[in-house]
């Protein structure tokens, strides 16, 4: 059955499927909670998930403000992609904080925004990572099973 909500057509098929798919889940819990910590993946929830662009909107990796770049450690050996993957999450919104950083001098926070983004870089390039510029990067990167990154800073 086909609707029109504000100018666009919808499809009532979309919303009985994801009532049926909650259903489903909400008694599967109730008929096997052993089954919720399996390692085996019902072949329809990997269906579901592989259909839908699914993003965690607000994920952080913490950065520390480096004083003295030669002298730091190196960077935490983080598998974003993997982990994204396993969670299931097309894509992530990696967040950085400039305002966690607490200081009277002048530029420092202009410089601890450089930082994190050379932090990003480098998270993105060891992990074979690429950011989305638009909706199209999205799609394509979700088209072809690849994590995307969508960057955002707040503070």
């Amino acid at each position: 059955m086909q609707g029109v909500l504000m100018g666009r057509e919808v499809s009532n098929r979309s919303r009985r499927d994801f009532i049926s798919a909650a259903a489903g889940a909400g008694g599967a819990m109730l008929l096997g909670p052993g089954r919720l910590g399996s390692a085996e993946v019902d072949p329809r929830a990997a269906q579901i998930v592989g259909r839908t662009i699914a993003v965690d909107m607000h994920s952080h990796v913490q950065i520390r403000f480096i004083n003295d770049p030669p002298g730091a450690a190196p960077d935490a050996d983080l598998d974003l992609a993997s982990e994204m993957k396993r969670a299931g999450f097309s894509a992530i919104c990696q967040t950085y904080s400039v305002d966690n950083l607490r200081t009277e001098q002048v530029g420092e926070h202009h410089e601890y925004h450089l930082q994190a983004l050379a932090f990003e870089d480098r998270l993105l390039t060891r992990n074979r990572l690429r950011r989305a510029l638009n909706m199209q990067d999205l799609r394509i990167a979700h088209g072809q099973g690849q994590p995307i990154v969508i960057q955002s800073a707040e503070g």
